[in-house]
């Protein structure tokens, strides 16, 4: 007796107060267990921990088939990505199956990202974690984040190292992490800053930082990859390359593939194709590749077709 039509692009303005779902879940008649807690609520991309009161569970008999229809009131909630998640969990609570839904929430109501100087003047650092910062960590920061700034942030970032203003740098900052992570700004930016760390340990050449190398930017764009494959040894001829697969990344795409190759035999690995929306895209990688190979064209141990 219901008529449900499918809303196509997760993406919710502030004119869409609410998020509905259904969901089937299958076999839980097959738990050794004859009761299991069902739980569904709202996180920030990347993370799993409920945003504000997002969160729902009930308890539950196994069946062949449950159908859930759920909804959340989503009127005040931020401006930035998130995730809609359903889990089973048994009588100890421990995770039996978890799936996750990405969107995205445009609610300009709700405190949003600056991109003006003027605006920055209204940013308070009272007693905030970006006092804490010196000049050239604060240079560093902000020219470590292009990854996950947008077009409008990433001319704001540029502009304000031109200018060199330490306090419009520590407001921007701030600001940033604080809607990103309006519950724990500063646990946000410190477990940022530990990844870009660790990439820079990774990825960064003799004139490069880290995050400046086509591999460390992936990295921090879309994070750890599912599965990644270094390629070379096993392939005469070829030129040294690596691909890159995660199954889903944060605009709901799957199975995305990204190809690094290092054509200059130093730790500089560059991009070369993806099939990412708004990535470089060369669906004739291969020639590139094997540019080298012997003249009669044959390929010792080639394994592209692995993905």
């Amino acid at each position: 007796g219901m008529e449900m039509l499918p809303f196509v692009f997760p993406y919710y303005t502030n004119q869409m107060p609410k998020i509905k779902f259904y969901c089937e879940i299958y076999h839980t008649n097959l738990l050794p267990e004859e009761d299991y807690l069902l739980q569904y609520y709202v996180s920030q991309n990347g993370r799993i921990q409920a945003v504000d009161n997002l969160r729902r569970f009930k308890k539950e008999k196994g069946q062949e088939v449950k159908i859930l229809l759920g909804e959340f009131d989503i009127a005040v909630l931020n401006s930035g990505n998130y995730n809609l998640l359903v889990e089973v969990r048994n009588k100890k609570n421990e995770l039996v199956e978890r799936k996750a839904k990405f969107f995205q929430r445009n609610n300009p109501s709700t405190k949003e990202f600056v991109t003006s100087e003027a605006a920055l003047e209204y940013i308070k650092l009272d007693n905030s974690f970006v006092n804490e910062l010196s000049k050239d960590e604060l240079i560093f920061h902000l020219r470590s984040i292009e990854p996950i700034v947008d077009e409008l942030q990433t001319v704001m970032v540029n502009n304000l190292l031109d200018k060199n203003d330490e306090t419009l740098m520590r407001q921007f900052i701030l600001n940033f992490w604080s809607v990103t992570d309006p519950l724990g700004p500063r646990e946000a930016f410190q477990t940022y800053r530990n990844v870009v760390q660790a990439v820079e340990e990774k990825y960064a050449t003799g004139i490069r930082n880290g995050f400046e190398t086509d591999r460390g930017y992936v990295f921090l764009k879309y994070g750890k990859p599912n599965h990644q494959v270094a390629k070379s040894e096993l392939e005469p001829g070829a030129i040294p390359y690596e691909i890159w697969q995660y199954y889903q990344i944060a605009n709901g795409q799957t199975n995305v593939q990204f190809v690094f190759f290092n054509p200059d035999g130093v730790n500089y690995y560059q991009l070369l194709h993806s099939d990412a929306r708004g990535e470089i895209s060369e669906p004739n990688w291969k020639e590139f590749i094997y540019r080298n190979v012997r003249s009669d064209g044959t390929r010792q141990g080639t394994r592209t077709n692995d993905f």
